[in-house]
């Protein structure tokens, strides 16, 4: 399976708690990821700079799997399904999967 993480440029960080429930979640599922994307939204320097933190604390939890931080749902997909090689889903493409998600993203947006 593949795990993607729509992170909006708006959001803080995770509370303890939830940064643990998050943890535990991955090692339950681990055996079961073959790749993971998390998409941080944001153009500039501060955005850019959150998706450098973020990497790094992804790094040092080192998976077993691949994981890459992104700024846009399209790229971070390609790479996955990419990533997870048969595992990947036939049934969409990753640009039509990416499109999907846009939309739900917007609309998120619209009613916050």
């Amino acid at each position: 399976m593949g795990v993607l993480f729509v992170i909006s440029s708006r959001a803080k960080p995770p509370s303890d708690e939830a940064r643990a429930k998050i943890q535990r979640d991955c090692e339950a599922f681990e055996s079961h990821i073959r790749a993971s994307a998390h998409v941080l939204f944001g153009e500039g320097f501060v955005a850019s700079a959150k998706r450098s933190v973020l990497s790094l604390l992804l790094a040092t939890s080192r998976p077993s799997f691949p994981l890459k931080v992104f700024a846009d749902v399209t790229p971070a997909l390609v790479w996955q399904f990419k990533s997870m090689g048969e595992a990947a889903p036939r049934a969409v493409t990753a640009k039509d999967f990416a499109a999907a998600i846009g939309e739900l993203c917007r609309a998120r947006l619209e009613t916050t």
